[in-house]
């Protein structure tokens, strides 16, 4: 009986250190979990990536947002907790993460969830490239669809993000496809049935520049 209760909770010890296993997806060093994609320039050149993504001295990940495209994790993940930390450093910008990326290949909208970060809609989730969920009505397809747009699921509240040059948190978690994502503490959004229960994870360089930092996820 004892040898039987030892294996029990040893075996309950070990399911709870595996449940909520902790990733860092950006160390403040280097990009060893990540690769890039951006989109050609007006002239049709390859941009560097080194001249769009890089660390600062405090050890953030910093990207500038010209041209558009993103970082992405090297590996796709599922059921799992996002932990990202971000500011705009100058104005309020524009970003996004998108979740559950479907690549490659590697293109400027992948099929994916986009959580935005655009400053007074972080928040909100766009159906990208086909994408959609349960909680997006034939109204909203049509919608989108007369104007080119993606669907959009909007937040559940007003803005929840901080002044320009403060840090905001984005806690998101996916298991299935059930999505949630909370803003700074607050829950701002959840779909359910959401097309793709796996993908990667992309940080997007959509037009201005922005900070990350704190960036892991955790096995749900």
């Amino acid at each position: 009986m004892k040898r039987f209760l030892t294996i029990v909770f040893a075996a309950a010890a070990i399911l709870s250190f595996t449940s909520c296993r902790k990733t860092v997806l950006f160390n403040g060093r280097n990009f060893d979990n990540w690769e890039f994609f951006l989109v050609e320039d007006e002239f049709g050149d390859q941009v560097p990536f080194d001249q769009v993504f890089g660390i600062t001295d405090g050890k953030e990940l910093v990207i500038l947002g010209e041209p558009y495209g993103y970082m992405r994790t090297k590996e796709p993940y599922s059921n799992y907790h996002l932990h990202v930390e971000y500011l705009y450093p100058e104005v309020p910008g524009n970003s996004g993460i998108f979740i559950n990326a479907q690549v490659p290949p590697d293109r400027k909208w992948p099929p994916c969830l986009e959580n935005q970060l655009s400053a007074n809609s972080a928040g909100d989730f766009l159906m990208i490239n086909g994408t959609d969920c349960n909680e997006i009505t034939d109204e909203m397809r049509a919608w989108a669809a007369e104007r080119g747009r993606s669907p959009r699921l909007e937040k559940k509240e007003g803005p929840k993000e901080f002044i320009v040059g403060m840090w905001n948190i984005v806690d998101i978690t996916c298991e299935g496809g059930h999505i949630t994502t909370f803003i700074n503490g607050v829950l701002q959004n959840e779909c359910t049935g959401f097309t793709y229960d796996s993908g990667y994870i992309c940080l997007q360089s959509e037009g201005s520049p922005i900070l990350f930092r704190n960036i892991w996820l955790e096995d749900l």
